[in-house]
């Protein structure tokens, strides 16, 4: 076995990112951080989640509750989902986008839209309608 494969497998450092909460922010909770999930923690959010409609439920909130973390230790535990749901959906949603981005969860067309992001409305230069 070689000194790649070591180095690999000794890594083990999470992206973290801290993401602004401010519908929190009047409970004293203006951020919280988020890291990014291990393979073994994805497979296990995949499985959790699952296909059937009843493991539908609470998806990003299951997400969240295994990516919230502080000092480096998760902050929710399953019992918690049904009182995430019932908080914003704003900053649901935006702790479910950074963990999906921090554990390489994005679809190509998601990355895409951010390297190229759209011109919107705006006629492109070579448009025959462009000015």
């Amino acid at each position: 076995m070689g000194a790649l494969r070591d180095k690999i497998l000794a890594a083990k450092e999470l992206p973290t990112e801290q993401v602004q909460t401010d519908e929190w922010a009047p409970s004293g909770v203006p951020f919280v951080h988020v890291r990014g999930l291990t393979a073994a923690e994805r497979e296990q959010w995949e499985r959790w989640v699952g296909d059937n409609a009843k493991k539908q439920n609470y998806i990003r909130e299951k997400l969240v509750v295994m990516t919230v973390v502080e000092d480096g230790q998760p902050v929710f535990s399953r019992s918690d989902i049904q009182q995430l749901s019932e908080t914003s959906s704003a900053v649901i949603v935006r702790l479910f986008d950074a963990a999906r981005r921090l554990s390489g969860m994005q679809t190509e067309a998601e990355l895409t839209s951010q390297i190229n992001p759209s011109n919107g409305d705006q006629d492109e230069p070579d448009s025959p309608d462009s000015p």
